[in-house]
Formats: C-alpha cells, sequence, structure tokens
C-alpha cells in the first residue's frame, strides 16, 4: 500500500471516529484543527440522558466540572425518635475568682473583712497570700462561720505561716480547700462564709483570695 494512501485511511479513520463521538454527544460541535493533522477539542459539555439539567464541563485539559441546574430535595419518611432515659445534668463552666481584701486591726481583738460572693454562686477557695505591716509578726488566718438553725459557730481553718521580708513587713500564701454557700454533705441548711482575719494592734493587712464560682444547686 502506498504511503498517501495509508495516509489517507488513518485521516479517514479519524474522522469516522470524531463523527461516532459527535453523533453520541447529541449535536456538541467538535473544531479539528489544521496543520499537522493533531485534533484539538475545546471546552464543550456532556449532558446525562436522564437529566439534561446535569451538565458536565470538560476542557482542554481534560478537566471536569460538573454543575446541578435545580437543587435535589431530600425526603425522610420516618422521622427517627429519640428517648432520654433520665433528666441530663447541665453543668456551667467555672469561672475564676480573685478578690483582693483589705483589713485593719485598730485595736485589740480579732478584726475580719468577708469575702465577698455574687449571689447564686458557691466559691471554692484554692488559695489565700496576705502582706501584713507591724513591728512583731502578726496572726492572719481565715475564719470560716457555719450556720445551723439560727447557731453560727467559728473556725479558724486556714492560718498563714508569715516570714518577715523587710523591717515590719511580713508575707505568707498558703494552698486551701474551702467552700461557700450550702452544705455540700447530708446537711444542706447549714451554710458556709469565709472571712479574711488578723489579730493585733495597728495591724495593716493586705490579703488576696484565689478560687473559682459555680452557680449553687
Amino acid at each position: 500500500m502506498s504511503p498517501l494512501r495509508r495516509s489517507l485511511r488513518s485521516r479517514l479513520a479519524s474522522h469516522v471516529a470524531l463523527a461516532v463521538v459527535a453523533f453520541m454527544l447529541g449535536g456538541t460541535t467538535i473544531v479539528l484543527a489544521a496543520g499537522s493533522g493533531a485534533v484539538k477539542l475545546p471546552s464543550f459539555q456532556l449532558a446525562d440522558g436522564t437529566n439534561p439539567d446535569q451538565l458536565a464541563k470538560v476542557d482542554a485539559s481534560g478537566n471536569v466540572a460538573v454543575s446541578v441546574a435545580n437543587t435535589p430535595s431530600v425526603n425522610i419518611a420516618n422521622t427517627p425518635a429519640v428517648t432520654i432515659g433520665e433528666t441530663p445534668t447541665v453543668r456551667v463552666a467555672r469561672q475564676p475568682f480573685q478578690q483582693f481584701v483589705p483589713v485593719f486591726s485598730p485595736g485589740g481583738g480579732d478584726f475580719c473583712e468577708p469575702i465577698v460572693i455574687p449571689s447564686g454562686m458557691r466559691l471554692t477557695i484554692e488559695s489565700f497570700s496576705a502582706n501584713a505591716f507591724w513591728f512583731e509578726k502578726p496572726s492572719v488566718y481565715l475564719r470560716v462561720d457555719t450556720m445551723l438553725g439560727g447557731v453560727t459557730t467559728e473556725v479558724r481553718s486556714v492560718a498563714l505561716e508569715m516570714r518577715q521580708l523587710y523591717t515590719n513587713t511580713w508575707a505568707g500564701s498558703v494552698q486551701t480547700l474551702l467552700f461557700t454557700g450550702g452544705d455540700l454533705g447530708p446537711d444542706p441548711s447549714r451554710t458556709y462564709t469565709v472571712y479574711a482575719c488578723t489579730l493585733g494592734i495597728g495591724v495593716e493587712l493586705r490579703a488576696l483570695v484565689t478560687g473559682y464560682l459555680e452557680p449553687l444547686g
């Protein structure tokens, strides 16, 4: 077979194949580039025979982009039933707490200032620290007042070990765990109130209480 006839047959086969593709694509126009005989296919669209609104765009690099013209709808035949056996407990995140408590003792005896807590909240005290200014080592502590049936009982639950920093200047700190509000045990009617206290004549106390708050109940 001569080279000319082989070339014509090859080109004829290519054109037949392209005609078949054009027929299958349903009227899509395909442009053939002239010159060396190479075939270039520009961007064209493929249509789904079952859904003519769904198109696939094919560019010259062979990438396919699919777009859906109509928004599909989803129907759920049966609504699932969810049953909760017990009432779930929802816990509110803890809120950090820090309060500066100044106390001045003008005369003999104990002088205390309460730790102020927002209404409806329970305070958990985790640390207690203080500076005191006096000519000798002062007494510094947290006092807890427990009340039950109208009767108040005082407890000096946390005492600071004060160390001298400078002349007439003392400091101390301690890690602890104290609760305010109602009793967490078997007697919820008992309440607890915490005070920062010092003992002496003319003692100036600067205390810091830190912990976290949680809703009561």
